[in-house]
């Protein structure tokens, strides 16, 4: 650990009060707009198809989870989309080359995702956000050490993040229509377990689950043309 000003690299370092208060969805959202990371969508949430960030793409950036390399190849498609914001205490981003320190495939930059550790006293917490075309958001968080052994931390966070199909003004017809497949529901729980052994060592078990339905819009119907039974037959 040092100081921000210290360090002779470009370093982004997004905290835990500015994650939990962007009113952002995702980890790759964070990224996108605090770190300058650059993701191709093929989907809804989740559904990443690469990403890049200062112009080098996954293979050449190196991801770590409190310190341990998780892989990079693939983790725009799986490991972002299974973390939840609220589970984590910060995110610190290296743009740059990292060769000497890390290898040969840290040659766009470091991202180091460090997730919360229980608290010493319980808490828990209740988040609940709503927005446009049905778009509703839902947060528990409990975080504490036990009272007999305050050695042992737990901290845990369920989440449910739903959107209906978005709306649409037809440039021809002036009426609203509906985008069909832009819907999506995604469901997580994320569980820490901590067991303090000395003030340098501890064992951590660290639990993700996300499971989701993301749609994927085909086109924007013309609404001059539009029949309702056309449509479901071409669609199913």
């Amino acid at each position: 650990a040092q100081p921000l000003a210290d360090s002779v690299s470009d370093v982004v370092l997004i905290d835990g009060d500015r994650l939990h208060a962007s009113g952002l969805h995702s980890v790759e959202d964070a990224l996108q707009q605090y770190a300058g990371l650059q993701l191709a969508r093929n989907g809804g949430p989740g559904q990443s198809a690469g990403y890049f960030l200062r112009g080098v793409g996954a293979s050449g950036v190196v991801v770590l989870v409190d310190g341990v390399r998780v892989g990079s190849a693939t983790l725009g498609q799986t490991q972002f989309g299974a973390m939840d914001l609220a589970q984590l205490e910060r995110i610190e981003v290296v743009r740059g080359p990292m060769s000497t320190l890390y290898g040969s495939d840290a040659m766009g930059g470091v991202i180091n995702i460090i997730t919360r550790k229980g608290a010493v006293e319980q808490k828990g917490t209740l988040d609940l956000s709503t927005g446009s075309w049905h778009k509703h958001n839902y947060s528990l968080t409990l975080s504490g050490a036990l009272q007999d052994d305050p050695t042992f931390h737990y901290f845990g966070t369920v989440t449910r993040a739903m959107s209906g199909d978005t709306e649409y003004t037809d440039g021809e017809t002036g009426r609203t229509g509906t985008l069909g497949g832009s819907r999506w529901k995604e469901d997580a729980v994320n569980i820490r377990l901590d067991k303090d052994i000395s003030d340098e060592q501890s064992i951590k078990l660290w639990y993700n689950y996300k499971a989701g339905k993301d749609g994927y819009p085909i086109s924007t119907p013309r609404l001059k043309y539009w029949n309702q039974d056309d449509w479901e037959r071409i669609i199913f």
